[in-house]
C-alpha cells in the first residue's frame, strides 16, 4: 500500500501491530509528548499538501488544512508540555511564515509568533524535554529567538544563554 502506517513493534519477539494508517500518501506523522500520533501530513493525487488531526487513537483523521483550498501549507512542529496546545507553521501568502497556537480543546488557532523579516528556521525545545517553547529564525546569519511564553523559567534560561 502507498499509505504510510504507524506500527508498534515488540523488540523482543519482532511482532508488529498497526496503530494507524494515513489518509494520504507520502505521509509524515507528528506525535505528541506521549508518543501518540496526532497529526499526519501528506498529499493525494492533486499533489496539494493536506494536514489531518485526530484527538484519540479511536477517532478518524479529520482534515485540518488543504493547501488546494487555503492556498497555504500548514505543518505541525510540536506540542506544549501538557499536550493541550499544538504549534503549527503556516506558510503565509505574503511575508514570513507564522507560528500558530492550536488549542486542542476548542479547535481554535491564533498567530503566536511571526518574525518581520524571516521564516522560522527551527524549534527551541525546553531543556532536556521534548516539548517546544519557541522558534528561531536567521537574520543576516544571526539567530533570532521567539519564545512563546517568555516569562516561564525555561524560557528565561534559554534567553539568557543566547
Amino acid at each position: 500500500s502507498d499509505f504510510t502506517t504507524v506500527e508498534r513493534v515488540n523488540v523482543y519477539s519482532g511482532t508488529r501491530s498497526r496503530l494507524s494508517q494515513a489518509p494520504v500518501t507520502n505521509a509524515d506523522f507528528m506525535t505528541d509528548n506521549t508518543g501518540f500520533a496526532r497529526f499526519v501530513m501528506g498529499a493525494k493525487k492533486d499533489q496539494f499538501s493536506k494536514l489531518y488531526y485526530r484527538k484519540s487513537e479511536d477517532d478518524k483523521w479529520e482534515l485540518m488544512n488543504d493547501e488546494g483550498v487555503s492556498g497555504k501549507i500548514v505543518s505541525p512542529i510540536g506540542f506544549s508540555a501538557d499536550n493541550s496546545v499544538a504549534y503549527l507553521v503556516s506558510q503565509e501568502k505574503i511575508g514570513p511564515n507564522a507560528v500558530l497556537e492550536y488549542d486542542i480543546a476548542t479547535g481554535t488557532s491564533k498567530v503566536l509568533a511571526r518574525d518581520a523579516l524571516a521564516d522560522p528556521a527551527g524549534r527551541i525545545n525546553a531543556i532536556g524535554k521534548r516539548h517546544i517553547i519557541g522558534v528561531y529564525s536567521e537574520q543576516l546569519h544571526k539567530p533570532v529567538t521567539q519564545l512563546f511564553h517568555p516569562g516561564s523559567g525555561t524560557a528565561t534560561i534559554v534567553h539568557k544563554s543566547s
